[in-house]
């Protein structure tokens, strides 16, 4: 281990990091903010690098020290923060800070962070499993993307159920069938349980959707199934993460979790993703359009896959998706209430 190379016993990374640190053999530092510090590679990638405790998602590496953490946002030239900022940006990083990434570590002044011990985190979004009728408790666990609830259940009943939630947004409705299975009353309870988070959190939805457009287009959602409006405003708001993003990361990735069970919100997805600007970096923010191209590849931010995974487990519990809709609030400034709309949103309506 060279001088100044400090070996982080908890590091973790994102599997798509990794792999861009592979591939990389140099890069430099472009900007800091209070969620990250921010590597562009030789490659053209951005990677994110976070402190301690800061929740993983798929460019990021989590876990910096302190000591490491404060070296590194000393050393990033503010003046380059429009870099990741300014939609359809070209300006390259700063080439005064440099890193050279090489098959273990990456190397700056006076840092140096190993990342090839570090714990690899796949970070991939746990699938609703489609019908398994005829199953029993012997079949195998469910792998880690595909956590399956512990009893069987139908599409028609799922579908009926999320029908009867639009009409009456009411948690009473979970309890008005007894004919309703375990799995689908867990599917209810979380629907109404996020909507219940996102109105606590955001009560009026002003601040929380912004421009009306925004607002517009989640209604065209809701009542018609069309994602056309909300993938026409790619890259609308402000920020690292615009808004009418954050929300389009929460629908996507609500949509994966569903789509191998209900195939109206695949065909959903599939439009969606369709109808998106192309190539996004030219209509968003560099860093945004990275993020929603992994998930459009089934890879989501630590916090959404909790929320899933409180979704899917086969023991549900109320407590523990509040729980985690708690950690994901907390999530930046806006884009955790953001990514808990576009989820909730899913599943609150029936997408025909």
């Amino acid at each position: 281990m060279s001088k100044g190379a400090t070996e982080i016993p908890n590091l973790r990374i994102g599997d798509l990091a990794l792999q861009a640190l592979r591939s990389a053999r140099r890069g430099c530092l472009m900007a800091s903010t209070t969620s990250g510090v921010f590597l562009e590679l030789d490659t053209g990638l951005i990677l994110a690098l976070l402190a301690g405790g800061t929740p993983l998602h798929p460019w990021a590496v989590s876990g910096i020290l302190p000591v490491q953490w404060e070296e590194l946002r000393a050393l990033t030239p503010s003046r380059t923060k429009t870099n990741i900022l300014a939609p359809r940006s070209r300006t390259k990083a700063s080439p005064n800070v440099t890193f050279e990434v090489t098959p273990v570590a990456l190397k700056g002044p006076g840092v140096e962070l190993i990342y090839a011990k570090a714990v690899v985190v796949g970070l991939r979004m746990p699938r609703w499993g489609p019908s398994m009728e005829g199953s029993d408790s012997s079949q195998e666990a469910p792998t880690p993307t595909e956590v399956r609830p512990a009893k069987t259940h139908k599409r028609a009943p799922l579908r009926a159920t999320l029908r009867k939630l639009v009409s009456t947004h009411s948690r009473q409705a979970s309890h008005k069938s007894g004919a309703v299975q375990a799995s689908d009353h867990a599917l209810l309870v979380a629907a109404t349980t996020l909507q219940a988070e996102v109105s606590k959190a955001a009560p009026s939805g002003s601040e929380l959707l912004g421009a009306g457009s925004l607002r517009d287009a989640l209604h065209m959602i809701r009542t018609q199934g069309d994602p056309r409006p909300l993938a026409a405003l790619l890259g609308g708001g402000e920020g690292l993460t615009p808004a009418a993003d954050d929300v389009i990361l929460g629908v996507l990735a609500a949509c994966e979790m569903l789509s191998d069970f209900e195939p109206t919100v695949r065909r959903f997805r599939q439009e969606l993703v369709a109808q998106m600007p192309t190539p996004l970096r030219q209509y968003t923010t560099r860093f945004s359009a990275q993020l929603i191209e992994a998930a459009i590849a089934g890879h989501f931010p630590e916090p959404l896959l909790d929320i899933a995974h409180a979704i899917c487990a086969p023991q549900f519990s109320e407590a523990q998706l509040v729980e985690a809709t708690k950690r994901l609030l907390a999530v930046g400034h806006s884009s955790g209430l953001l990514w808990l709309s576009g989820f909730s949103e899913i599943f609150s309506t029936s997408l025909r």
